[in-house]
């Protein structure tokens, strides 16, 4: 293809290469990649930021892993998230708290479309625990 440049007076023929393909898509979290919770709350996870720049349909994958493991829950089972919905949240009182300075909830989407690479965001949480002052009112 050639495209034909004009400045005032003056036109030159310029070769023009356009190279057409298909934009990566873009996986997101909304609220960032870090998190700070209270133990006992819910967590809500939202995929809606992700985007294919082509506008093509989207599928999710939601994980949850700890120091490398799998995600349990207070009761020493897996932890489940939903799988294909765009959003998960993660119940109240089912995140251990983590320990100060240790390692952190690492929620992930992985996101894919058809005849594309699957992208994946990742969101660092720490639950905290919550402790509840004792308030003591004399006459």
């Amino acid at each position: 293809i050639a495209c034909l440049v004009t400045v005032g007076t003056r036109s030159s023929e310029t070769p023009l290469h356009l190279s057409v393909g298909r934009r990566p898509i873009a996986a997101s979290i909304a609220g960032g990649s870090r998190r700070e919770v209270w133990a006992g709350a819910t967590l809500f996870l939202d995929a809606s930021p992700s985007r294919d720049p082509d506008g093509g349909l989207l599928s999710y994958a939601w994980g949850c892993s700890l120091g490398g493991s799998p995600c349990r829950d207070a009761l020493g089972g897996l932890l489940t998230l939903p799988s294909d919905n765009i959003t998960a949240f993660v119940p109240p009182n089912t995140l251990p708290a983590t320990a100060a300075g240790g390692d952190e909830y690492r929620f992930t989407v992985s996101v894919s479309g058809a005849g594309k690479a699957t992208a994946t965001f990742t969101l660092s949480v720490t639950v905290v625990d919550q402790s509840v002052p004792t308030v003591t009112v004399s006459p």
